[in-house]
């Protein structure tokens, strides 16, 4: 065997040696190096150590579960309003009743009062016919 030669696994650095004959510091460092690097940062939560992509992962899932609870709230929050805005319907329906109400019942008895002026004009007309009638007539009577 040719003392250049290398096996596959090998990484620059390793001294290359068949794996049977690769002792453990030598296997770990064969394995480490074919691992892609492990990017250890501190949570900036809980102060520990976590790679990048844990850390993506976690950030992920936080921000789904944030944005249901934020959709589940805006959910509510429209229901609440609508349920305010039905009752504040309500209310200015109630009140705008009240209102044609009150001016209808105000137009009425004005209607009233001048259908009752116009009775009494009519029976003070024909109780001035009549009693000219009656003056007028030969018999008197």
């Amino acid at each position: 065997m040719n003392k250049h030669q290398r096996y596959p696994g090998d990484a620059p650095g390793v001294p290359s040696l068949p794996p049977h004959f690769m002792n453990a510091v030598q296997a770990n460092l064969l394995e480490e190096h074919n691992q892609p690097p492990a990017v250890a940062e501190r949570c900036p939560w809980y102060d520990g150590a976590i790679s990048r992509s844990r850390f993506a992962e976690i950030e992920a899932k936080i921000r789904k579960q944030e944005e249901t609870k934020l959709a589940e709230a805006g959910k509510q929050l429209r229901a609440a309003l609508e349920v305010q805005h039905v009752a504040a319907l309500e209310q200015q329906r109630q009140l705008v009743t009240q209102q044609v109400e009150a001016a209808l019942t105000i137009r009425l008895k004005e209607l009233d009062v001048q259908r009752q002026k116009e009775l009494a004009d009519q029976r003070s007309a024909v109780e001035l016919n009549r009693d000219q009638s009656i003056l007028k007539s030969p018999s008197g009577l």
